[in-house]
C-alpha cells in the first residue's frame, strides 16, 4: 500500500470525526474559511469486505464454532432509541455498505467497495464495539475469544502499570490484532502513537485498551485490501 493511500485514508478518517461529531463543513465557525482539499477517493484502495474482515476476526480472535457477526455491534445502541429498532431491522444492509459481494447474474457485483464518509463511521462503529468488547475481558465479562486473546490481554489489563505499556506487550496486542498485514514500520507508529501523551497518561484501563484496539483495527493496512 502506498503512502499516498494511507495519507487520504486518514484524511478520511478525519472527514468521519467530522460526520460523527455533527459537524458541517465550513458552518457555524467565527474562524477564517480554511481552503477544503478534494479527497481523492479512487487513490485510497477498495475495502477488503464485510465478509473477509469478519472471517479474519472469527480465524483471530474467536473460539472456533462460536457464532460472531462484526454486523451485531452496529445494534448495541440505547434502549428505547429509535435508532436501535431502525440499525436492527437494516443490518443486512448495512452489511452491504460496509463492501460485499450482493445479487446474482447480470446484478451481482462487489458492491460499495471505496472508502467514504459513511461507510467509515459505519466501520469505526463496528471497531469500537468489538475494541469494546474485547477490553470487557480485562473485568472477566465475556468469554467469546479465544485463548490467544485472553493471553495477550494478561499483562495490557494491568494498564497503567509500566508491564502494560513494554514492547512486548505492545506487539503482542498488535500481532494479535494485524498479524502480518502490516510491515514492522507500522507497527512503530502505532506503538510511538501509543506511548504519546494523550494515550499513556491515561490512568483509565478500559479507555486505554479501547484505544490500543480501536487504532489498530481502523488502520488500512487492516481494513483495506493490499
Amino acid at each position: 500500500m502506498t503512502s499516498n493511500k494511507i495519507i487520504s485514508f486518514i484524511q478520511l478518517a478525519l472527514l468521519t470525526s467530522a460526520v460523527s461529531c455533527g459537524i458541517e463543513p465550513g458552518g457555524g465557525s467565527e474562524s477564517a474559511p480554511v481552503e477544503e482539499k478534494k479527497i481523492e477517493y479512487t487513490a485510497i484502495g477498495n475495502y477488503r469486505g464485510y465478509e473477509i474482515i469478519n472471517q479474519v476476526i472469527k480465524d483471530r480472535m474467536i473460539h472456533k464454532g462460536a457464532e460472531f457477526e462484526l454486523s451485531d455491534y452496529l445494534q448495541k445502541k440505547p434502549h428505547g432509541n429509535d435508532l436501535e429498532s431502525f440499525i436492527e431491522s437494516t443490518s443486512g444492509n448495512l452489511q452491504v455498505l460496509l463492501g460485499r459481494n450482493t445479487g446474482n447474474g447480470l446484478k451481482s457485483g462487489y458492491q460499495n467497495a471505496q472508502p467514504n464518509s459513511i461507510n467509515m463511521l459505519l466501520w469505526y462503529l463496528v471497531v469500537n464495539g468489538l475494541a469494546d468488547d474485547v477490553a470487557s475481558n480485562c473485568e472477566g465479562e465475556t468469554d467469546r475469544f479465544n485463548r490467544d486473546v485472553t493471553e495477550s490481554m494478561t499483562k495490557i489489563c494491568a494498564w497503567p502499570d509500566p508491564i502494560s505499556k513494554d514492547d512486548e506487550t505492545l506487539r503482542g496486542i498488535w500481532n494479535l490484532a494485524m498479524q502480518y498485514d502490516a510491515p514492522e514500520d507500522e507497527y512503530l507508529k502505532w506503538k510511538e502513537y501509543i506511548l504519546g501523551a494523550d494515550v499513556a497518561a491515561s490512568k483509565d484501563r478500559r479507555e486505554a485498551v479501547l484505544t490500543l484496539f480501536v487504532s489498530a483495527f481502523y488502520n488500512p493496512y487492516f481494513l483495506l485490501q493490499h
